[in-house]
């Protein structure tokens, strides 16, 4: 939310994230293009009442932040600002330690032992939820290979 706000019309992008999570919350998290308008922003637009070009915008915000994606052409999932993770949890804890085991404590990019690892989420941890706590979902880095995937210098 404090990335939102703080580029050039945040508060409005803002409003209009939360608006969409509220339409959203009526049909679990999805909001449906019925083709009312010729894109799916103009047709949210008129859904919120909001300027076209800024739905667009945040839109497009949004889906670079994976908190929206597009599952096919007629609805986008709205993922919830809250669905960061609590690396307290010890349900998290308990999905970190399971990969960690399964992959011997070594880097799967690497092959590195002995070092700072991080358990990545293969799938996205806010667009599949349902993922979150799958240990098929994880694998096994070190720090400088993390930091490489995410720099897209490496890929899975």
């Amino acid at each position: 939310m404090k990335k939102l706000r703080k580029i050039a019309g945040g508060d409005t992008y803002t409003i209009i994230y939360l608006k969409m999570m509220l339409l959203s919350v009526k049909s679990k998290g999805k909001i449906y293009f019925e083709g009312l308008e010729d894109s799916f922003a103009e047709e949210l637009a008129l859904d919120i009442d909001e300027d076209p070009k800024n739905v667009e915008a945040t839109v497009l915000f949004l889906k670079n932040e994976n908190l929206l994606y597009f599952p096919d052409h007629y609805s986008l999932v709205v993922n919830k600002i809250t669905s960061k993770r609590n690396r307290s949890d010890s349900k998290y804890r308990q999905w970190r330690t399971a990969v960690f085991e399964r992959d011997h404590y070594t880097c799967c990019f690497c092959g590195i032992k002995g070092t700072k690892l991080n358990a990545h989420h293969i799938k996205c941890w806010a667009c599949f939820p349902e993922f979150r706590f799958s240990i098929n979902n994880g694998i096994t880095l070190c720090e400088q290979c993390h930091k490489g995937l995410h720099r897209k210098e490496h890929t899975l």
